[in-house]
């Protein structure tokens, strides 16, 4: 199998953010270590759990915006079933400008980025 020239892992800065791409399916115990703590030794898990509350098999990773205020939720089905999330406050999907609320079921694999409406 030829590997040549494809990344595994890509990082892509934006605004004063970033995001991470991985090539692979990490194990669930990974995938919840590398989200666990931000680089200032805080969880930025802490206040998506307030936010929102999301089957075992979806990722919610918090998008903040710069004074650290929960602006959003980036969320990833990673075991290849279909998930679910629940919302406490609405939501817009950036690349579909499709509006959440509630409860949304997730297909495997789904990612969506949700920037909270409020």
């Amino acid at each position: 199998f030829e590997m040549t020239g494809l990344a595994a892992v890509v990082e892509k800065t934006i605004g004063k953010g970033k995001i991470i791409l991985l090539g692979t399916v990490l194990q669930e115990s990974f995938l919840l270590r590398l989200t666990e703590t931000d680089r200032s030794g805080q969880s930025p898990a802490a206040e998506t759990e307030r936010e929102i509350t999301a089957s075992k098999n979806v990722l919610a990773v918090p998008r903040v915006d710069e004074n650290g205020i929960p602006a959003g939720v980036i969320l990833a089905e990673y075991s290849g079933q279909r998930g679910s999330v629940v919302l406490a406050r609405e939501a817009e999907e950036l690349r579909s400008g499709e509006k959440f609320s509630g409860r949304i079921e997730l297909a495997p694999y789904t990612v969506m980025v949700l920037s909270y409406l409020e």
